[in-house]
């Protein structure tokens, strides 16, 4: 089987999934997925499913790999499998299949992503290693997953931040949105940033327009403008027929020439 085999999102895991029997693995015997995209585990949930584990058993098998004889690695179900030994399992039903190494990690993205158990940055991180390792550029990490090629894009993008950044979005700190106005800032001043947006408690609409002042891209203030300007100035355009402008406290009478000034004055009386 190779890499070509699969279509859009794993339907065709499942299919081929769907040819194996389970069977029965000592707990001892199975190591985590070396490709893992999961930077994190929920404490609380993987208790939460040992003590449901407890009472039902394991309803869906996991999906292993055969390394040897005595050692099988993780496909899909790695919290399945630390939550079985919290529950103090010494075998687990699982599928044993003959993937290859893109393919393993493949699968492992795809299941990841479908759950919606990723963070922001695990999911960059999944999708440099589809790149890197599978040699998949952002579009047919796209399709292969379900994502449009911008979002890969603008997902990825996050690992050009300082890793002290990409741990406060990791560790839920901080969002998405309060750190993509960083990226592309110094190192330095990206981290100021963040530690003042986190102190501060500010807003994505906050962080972005402090970084707009640090790239040098002041935005322009829109001030709207005062209604009787114009007017006063249509009256003294009427009344000294020349060019009028009225700003804030300030009134620019227009003249051509000597004759035009001395006109002027005359009808100013």
């Amino acid at each position: 089987m190779n890499n070509n085999d699969f279509s859009t999102k794993g339907g065709k895991y499942i299919n081929y999934i769907s040819n194996y029997e389970p069977v029965e693995i000592s707990l001892d015997m199975i190591v985590p997925n070396r490709f893992q995209p999961r930077l994190i585990f929920n404490d609380v949930k993987l208790e939460e499913l040992a003590d449901s584990i407890k009472r039902y058993g394991i309803l869906s098998p996991v999906l292993l790999r055969k390394l040897s004889d005595e050692k099988y690695e993780i496909l899909a179900g790695e919290r399945r499998v630390r939550a079985a030994e919290l529950a103090n399992l010494k075998k687990i039903p699982a599928i044993v299949s003959d993937f290859n190494d893109f393919q393993m990690m493949e699968l492992s993205i795809i299941e990841n992503i479908q759950r919606e158990e990723l963070n922001p940055i695990e999911e960059a991180k999944a999708f440099e290693t589809l790149a890197k390792f599978g040699g998949l550029s952002q579009s047919e990490i796209g399709v292969r997953i379900g994502k449009s090629r911008p979002y890969i894009s603008n997902t990825m993008r996050l690992l050009n931040l300082p890793a002290v950044v990409q741990q406060y979005v990791v560790n839920g700190i901080l969002t998405t949105g309060q750190v993509k106005p960083l990226i592309g800032l110094d190192n330095d001043t990206a981290i100021d940033i963040a530690n003042r947006a986190i102190d501060k408690g500010w807003s994505a609409r906050q962080i972005e327009a402090l970084t707009h002042l640090k790239k040098g891209s002041k935005q322009k203030l829109y001030k709207p403008k005062n209604p009787i300007y114009g007017h006063a100035a249509k009256v003294f355009k009427k009344r000294l027929d020349t060019k009028v402008k009225i700003n804030d406290g300030l009134i620019k009478i227009y003249f051509k020439d000597d004759d035009d000034l001395k006109s002027i004055l005359e009808k100013l009386g």
